[in-house]
């Protein structure tokens, strides 16, 4: 039998982790499942976890990144809708809400000509937050008075106004870590 000795071992990856840059190292899913339907033009919360703001990953250094990835999946009834969803982040509990401006966080979605159909939105952009600590996200979103409004995970394969999700779809945000050594 072989016996193996080794003198030394050595970290090259410059941290205590043995983590290297670019390694996702920790990821909450959130998702939502229920139906929710809204009409109105005013800027509003998502529902439940999407909007509350209690969505929140917890940073184990201030050179971290943080990636942020969402599916919203909203359905339609009879004529079209037209939202525009947007993106916000809190800094610590007693931090205030900052919009996420940059990397095309406002997303639109249109959905017309079929009722019961549906269209899914998502976005993936990468944060850094120079921040050690919990970050909280939520999303809000602002429709069109012309058409029908919010529609989430409103999927009916019969043409029907019913607010119910037949094919069990379900809206999320992934928020993951991804360590930086600088």
């Amino acid at each position: 039998m072989a016996t193996l000795k080794v003198n030394s071992i050595q970290d090259t990856s410059s941290n205590q982790y043995g983590f290297k840059n670019g390694t996702i190292i920790q990821v909450r899913n959130y998702l939502y499942t229920d139906t929710h339907v809204r009409s109105g033009n005013s800027e509003e919360q998502m529902p439940n976890i999407l909007g509350n703001g209690l969505a929140v990953i917890t940073t184990h250094s201030n050179k971290n990144h943080i990636m942020l990835e969402t599916t919203i999946q909203s359905g339609q009834v009879s004529t079209w809708t037209h939202m525009l969803y947007r993106f916000y982040y809190k800094l610590g509990e007693g931090g205030s809400w900052t919009q996420w401006t940059d990397a095309n966080m406002n997303s639109y979605q249109w959905n017309s000509s079929a009722s019961g159909s549906m269209r899914s939105t998502s976005n993936m952009a990468i944060f850094d937050p120079a921040y050690q600590g919990n970050i909280y996200f939520r999303i809000t979103h602002s429709g069109n008075n012309s058409g029908d409004g919010l529609h989430i995970n409103k999927a009916n394969s019969n043409n029907s106004d019913e607010a119910r999700n037949e094919y069990n779809v379900a809206s999320t945000m992934t928020l993951s870590e991804i360590w930086q050594d600088s």
